[in-house]
């Protein structure tokens, strides 16, 4: 009605920003929206009550969103060079030619498709001249990655992608898919298939840039309940985490799923802090159902190789605070504020506050909850560290608790 009231006139001259949800009786409509100064677009097909579950592949009103496809395609071939930004959200399990639609809009320098993932649409994505951060969300169940090399040209502009899959297997092979990725950022956030961690890891180490590759991400919905049982728990140790030991750039790397359990010894985590140099965040976040193998002598290590180092999360053995003899000590870190330490037993307080306040005297925080969000059974015994850590840290600062390492380096 308003169209037509405007005589057909363009409406709103200085539109940016354009969310559609289809098909409607509005679709003839849009071309009216479609103003120079557009800049991001949002399309979303779906059928009502969908699901994922049941094929609506001869639904009328999913054959008549071909229109809007037709006007999506117009616009690329029209006078828009500002849309740079693009959200498709195809909720069927319909074939659409999004590659067709695709190919050729050099404008794109973010993306953001829910639908069926093919080989050509991957191709097609890939090699989009600007884009900057991919995001992909198959629907239903995607279709395995054809060859190993089915991606063989790569804009050199794509920094971030996100791949929210619930199967690690089909990232693995998308990622494997493709030949130097100089991404800064791959995202995951949930994970569901943690047992194909270890071959995800290995195509990222084949596949993307070691000097490009600052921020790894996988994370797994909380499943909500803490009596997991043990034979869904995958244990994973250095042997699984070293192909990520090759990237010296990484700043953050958040591995968090409550199927996982990590097995890292003082040594583990020793060639972990030599190898993140510049790491600012790491998270280690599973289900401990095992009593940590790392301790407190352990976290040494971070204090004498990551300076940078400002959010810790892992499971940490803090029943004993001794200092094997040899062990070099020469070191605090001054940029830790934040310690996530669940399932870390503690006996006494008071010598774990020391231990922390000599090592990381700028911690000013200890979160101890489990992956479902619940406090554990230490979590008082780390509220009582946290709040003893400033006397301490008072307490060297004026020398009468041995003072602070005299060396901050090697």
């Amino acid at each position: 009605m308003v169209i037509l009231a405007c005589e057909g006139q363009n409406l709103f001259p200085n539109l940016r920003d354009l969310y559609y949800e289809g098909p409607s009786s509005f679709t003839p409509c849009l071309p009216y929206l479609f103003r120079p100064a557009l800049n991001i677009m949002t399309f979303l097909i779906q059928e009502e009550g969908w699901d994922g579950t049941r094929s609506l592949s001869n639904s009328p009103s999913l054959v008549n969103a071909a229109m809007e496809l037709s006007m999506l395609t117009t616009l690329k071939h029209g006078h828009f060079p500002t849309i740079t930004s693009l959200s498709l959200w195809f909720h069927t399990d319909r074939k659409w030619p999004l590659d067709e639609l695709l190919s050729g809009w050099n404008s794109l320098e973010e993306l953001d498709i829910h639908a069926q993932m093919d080989d050509g649409l991957i191709s097609t994505m890939f090699g989009l001249p600007r884009l900057r951060m991919l995001r992909l969300r198959p629907v239903g169940r995607p279709a395995p990655v054809a060859e190993p090399q089915v991606v063989r040209t790569v804009t050199s502009s794509l920094r971030r992608m996100e791949l929210k899959v619930n199967n690690l297997s089909w990232a693995s092979n998308l990622v494997a898919s493709v030949r130097k990725l100089e991404i800064s950022e791959l995202c995951i956030p949930d994970a569901r298939n943690a047992r194909a961690l270890d071959v995800l890891l290995r195509s990222v180490q084949k596949s993307c840039s070691r000097q490009t590759l600052p921020r790894f991400n996988i994370r797994r919905r909380t499943i909500a309940r803490s009596d997991i049982p043990a034979d869904w728990i995958i244990a994973i140790g250095l042997q699984e985490l070293r192909p990520l030991l090759m990237f010296e750039s990484l700043v953050e790397v958040v591995l968090q799923a409550s199927t996982l359990q990590f097995v890292l010894h003082d040594c583990d985590i020793e060639q972990l802090a030599k190898a993140w140099p510049r790491i600012q965040r790491l998270e280690l976040f599973g289900n401990q159902i095992h009593t940590p193998t790392c301790t407190l002598v352990g976290l040494i290590s971070f204090a004498r190789h990551c300076k940078d180092l400002q959010y810790l999360c892992i499971s940490v053995d803090a029943s004993a605070t001794n200092i094997p003899q040899g062990t070099f000590v020469d070191c605090a870190q001054t940029s830790l504020h934040r310690l996530y330490a669940y399932k870390s037993p503690v006996v006494k307080e008071a010598a774990v506050a020391s231990f922390l306040s000599r090592f990381f005297p700028c911690i000013d925080t200890i979160v101890c909850k489990s992956i479902t969000g619940r406090t554990d059974t230490y979590g008082e015994h780390w509220r009582k560290v946290m709040d003893l850590i400033p006397v301490f840290v008072e307490a060297r600062r004026v020398g009468i608790h041995g003072g602070f390492p005299t060396s901050s380096g090697e």
